[in-house]
């Protein structure tokens, strides 16, 4: 071989062993760009719905009728709503102790008038709400 073809040669090699460093950077750069523009997009969507009182497949119109629905603790956050079906599921989470929180809800419960039973379950009128609570976290089942 020449010292001209063997230069081409390593040109060449050069050529391929770039676009096989600087390909994969550009694609991965594109896809981070591309995707985390459509998450951020697609959480921004969740918040204002959030804001707006919009619960996905929800008969409830305003996420202020949640406390009508349901006693929400003080500093607790809601992280998740499920409306299907007749009945509302909510989980609350919160930095309180298990007993803390339990005496809170039976503290809201009893002098708001509605009647406990031993498995968790208040009832008033015509709706009972079921309260699970465990490392913080509050499950609550409300039918009527």
């Amino acid at each position: 071989m020449s010292d001209q073809s063997s230069r081409k040669l390593t040109g060449y090699r050069l050529a391929i062993l770039s676009a096989l460093i600087i390909l994969p950077l550009l694609t991965g750069a594109g896809a981070y760009y591309y995707f985390g523009k459509t998450g951020a997009k697609i959480n921004q969507d969740l918040l204002t719905q959030a804001e707006s009182g919009e619960v996905a497949g929800s008969k409830i119109k305003n996420v202020k009728d949640l406390t009508q629905i349901a006693p929400i603790m003080p500093d607790a956050q809601i992280s998740s709503i499920d409306t299907s079906g007749n009945r509302v599921n909510l989980t609350l989470e919160s930095d309180k102790t298990d007993s803390e929180i339990k005496d809170y809800y039976d503290s809201y419960f009893s002098s708001s008038g509605w009647e406990s039973s031993d498995r968790g379950v208040f009832s008033k009128d015509s709706k009972n709400i079921q309260i699970e609570i465990k490392d913080g976290v509050i499950n609550m089942i409300v039918s009527e």
